[in-house]
């Protein structure tokens, strides 16, 4: 019944054990933003003011060309507004990257201190600490949650460091009449 009711996890070899004591790095998520490419932004810029002219009235029926020069004349000094705006951009998200990489460098304290406990904790199993044997057992059983809604008892005995016993009561199996 316990094999349909859930699936038993691979008992993993002492071998694992002591692998899995070895610390996992933190893992960062957080990049730097990207400096920004200056002669993309000019590009961009003059694109831009280039179809703002086409979009004014003497240059729709003319060719594109006549646009674009008045473009370029227009260019330095639309450029020169436009420059401060980007450079501001960019220290904007540099400093919201900055406080992204101070919550990260919380979260890698945070993971370090479990990763310690964890470490710690598979150490003690693995040499064999019966304390922390019991109270593993014992978390781990009193967490199970069975499909029967009855009265099901479930008792471990610790018979030696490397032997326990468990006695699963699923209790009856018989509707009271």
């Amino acid at each position: 019944m316990l094999h349909f009711w859930k699936p038993l996890p691979e008992i993993p070899s002492l071998e694992n054990f002591l692998q899995a004591q070895t610390r996992r790095p933190f893992e960062s998520t957080q990049q730097p933003p990207p400096e920004p490419v200056w002669p993309e932004e000019e590009t961009k810029c003059l694109n831009e003011l280039t179809e703002s002219v086409k979009s004014q009235a003497p240059y729709r029926l003319l060719p594109a060309l006549f646009a674009q020069n008045h473009a370029k004349t227009l260019f330095p000094s639309v450029w020169q507004e436009r420059q401060p705006e980007i450079q501001q951009r960019s220290q904007e998200s540099l400093a919201e990257y900055e406080q992204e990489l101070k919550a990260a460098q919380a979260a890698q304290a945070e993971w370090e201190a479990r990763e310690t406990e964890r470490t710690a904790w598979l150490q003690r199993l693995s040499s064999g600490d019966l304390e922390e044997i019991k109270h593993t057992l014992t978390e781990i059983f009193t967490s199970l949650q069975p499909p029967f809604q009855d009265a099901t008892q479930c008792g471990l005995s610790f018979d030696t460091p490397d032997l326990i016993s468990v006695n699963l009561n699923l209790g009856s199996t018989t509707a009271p009449v």
